[in-house]
């Protein structure tokens, strides 16, 4: 259902805009989103971890919140596996992803991923399908998209892939990898703070406690009291 093109949100050419040209920007656009996307995600995944193992290490504990687990769930979404299978066409601005449904009346347009365009000629790409799960059931990323084309080409239809739901789905899986981080991040000073309260004694064990803060005022006294 997801991949039905005609339930996407249809684009529409600005006004006194060259169609043509408008199309053509909004690919571009469509292929930075996709470089935009892989670089926040690779710099936030190996920083929730990092902070993972530190936490770990410091607590004897390994931490995970719920936020850790729903962006592993989303990990094994189609979409989210197909955001790395395209990332070396994406620098490059070409390829895979195309202006589809043009209405020349309404001046409206869709984007789409083309399954044509490489993915399946690129060899690196076909050995991380292989190997992605996406399911319990052991169904592979390469099942997933095998199954999809052919029942395009059963019925005389192009293999292609909605990108306003690609575009939904891994905007998702950001912001929860987003949140995984913070979450991670606070938990490593909760952690912190909890231990430095208690070897002071300063709070009992049956009290909440808050964040530790330096309330050494500086040289200058208009300084605020809070570092």
């Amino acid at each position: 259902m997801r991949c039905d093109l005609s339930r996407d949100k249809a684009i529409k050419v600005r006004y006194n805009d060259n169609c043509t040209d408008y199309m053509r920007d909004c690919v571009y656009y469509a292929h930075g989103f996709i470089s935009k996307a892989l670089l926040f995600s690779a710099v936030v995944k190996e920083c929730t971890t990092s902070i993972s193992r530190l936490s770990s290490t410091l607590a004897n504990e390994a931490y995970s919140s719920d936020w850790v687990k729903q962006k592993e769930i989303l990990e094994a979404e189609p979409f989210v596996v197909l955001l790395s299978a395209i990332r070396n066409a994406s620098k490059h601005n070409d390829g895979y992803i195309s202006p589809v449904n043009y209405s020349p009346k309404d001046q409206t347009f869709g984007l789409a991923i083309n399954l044509e365009s490489g993915i399946f000629s690129d060899r690196n790409n076909i050995s991380m399908f292989r190997r992605t799960s996406i399911n319990q059931d052991g169904r592979t990323m390469l099942d997933w998209l095998d199954s999809f084309c052919q029942e395009r080409y059963q019925h005389g239809d192009t293999p292609l892939l909605s990108f306003a739901s690609f575009y939904q789905t891994v905007s998702d899986y950001i912001a929860v990898e987003g949140l995984a981080f913070l979450d991670t991040f606070s938990a490593l000073y909760r952690t912190r703070t909890t231990d430095t309260f208690d070897s002071l004694e300063l709070v009992a064990d049956n009290h909440s406690i808050g964040l530790l803060v330096d309330m050494t005022r500086g040289a200058n006294p208009n300084e605020r009291p809070f570092n």
